[in-house]
């Protein structure tokens, strides 16, 4: 004989389980192509939020073509939290939002010539087939940025092409296009791969051609590309970098941002493993290799309550 539950272990049957179900929070961090670290390290956040017990996020990552794209994500709702350019988030309009959650690693200017085409220097790509990037990509948005400081415009270029991320290495190796232009972490396997495989060099700048933009334009500063980062570099090059940062969406619950940089914070050192672009990052450079004026109030109040900037 089947014994009939009592009405109220029924309702408890039924409705515990979905309630609880409910309890975990959609999270959607809108990043880059998918060969690329912002894919990369949306997906390293996802995996630290995993490891904690009773996490409540269904996280997940969105392929998208970079930082432009990703702001306009978050300002969508399409997305809660977007990997950005510092340069980028600075230069939008309503720049004034305090939207920067924690700064991960530097993303170097890397130009990239085929050997053999008399390229010295980056200025040179523009006499050859180079890739400008995709519209709406980071890359693009500061080369775009870079060109109006020195007066250049498309027409300058004598054979520009638009490729992805994704899809500018493969175009390169196979002779299609002689150059490109990528904005990333170092090392980075894309660019290692060509400079070994492909007859790829990286191109420097000349630092007063440079000098005007760099001085001229938030969240980008100069660097010194050290010979033997890759190596087949044979002489540091000057070039500049922009600051890969986590970025929320105004939508974005304070206590989410809370919960979510707390937990970054916690296991800094598992993160830090899960790639080399962010292999030597200390709690207190996320919060210092950005602009304190960029940062979200609830990431603020986390750094001072950890004694990792003052109030």
């Amino acid at each position: 004989m089947v014994r009939a539950l009592p009405i109220a272990v029924l309702l408890a049957l039924l409705l515990t389980t979905p309630l609880a179900a409910q309890e975990r929070q959609r999270l959607v961090i809108a990043t880059g192509s998918i060969t690329g670290l912002y894919y990369a390290a949306g997906n390293a956040i996802c995996r630290v939020l995993e490891r904690r017990p009773g996490n409540r996020f269904d996280c997940s990552v969105m392929e998208t073509a970079g930082s432009g794209e990703n702001l306009d994500l978050l300002h969508a709702g399409r997305a809660d939290l977007a990997m950005a350019q510092s340069d980028v988030l600075a230069a939008r309009p309503g720049a004034g939002e305090r939207l920067a959650i924690a700064a991960l690693y530097p993303e170097v200017f890397q130009v990239v010539g085929r050997r053999g085409l008399g390229m010295a220097f980056a200025a040179d790509a523009l006499a050859h087939r180079f890739n400008i990037g995709m519209p709406g990509s980071g890359t693009r948005l500061t080369l775009e940025a870079l060109m109006r400081t020195n007066d250049i415009d498309l027409t300058d270029f004598a054979d520009p092409v638009e490729l992805s991320g994704a899809e500018e290495a493969s175009a390169f190796c196979r002779g299609r296009i002689d150059g490109f232009v990528f904005l990333s972490g170092i090392p980075n396997s894309k660019i290692a791969s060509v400079l070994k495989n492909c007859d790829g060099a990286i191109l420097g700048f000349v630092r007063s051609n440079v000098a005007d933009f760099v001085r001229g334009r938030r969240g980008i500063d100069f660097f010194r590309f050290r010979r033997n980062t890759y190596p087949e570099m044979t002489e540091t090059l000057d070039t500049f970098a922009v600051t890969a940062l986590l970025v929320a969406s105004p939508r974005t619950e304070d206590s989410m941002v809370r919960e979510i940089l707390g937990a970054m914070l916690t296991d800094i050192d598992w993160f830090t493993r899960l790639h080399p672009a962010w292999g030597q990052l200390l709690p207190a450079e996320m919060a210092l290799n950005m602009e304190r004026q960029m940062m979200h109030p609830a990431a603020e109040t986390v750094y001072v309550a950890n004694a990792i900037i003052s109030e």
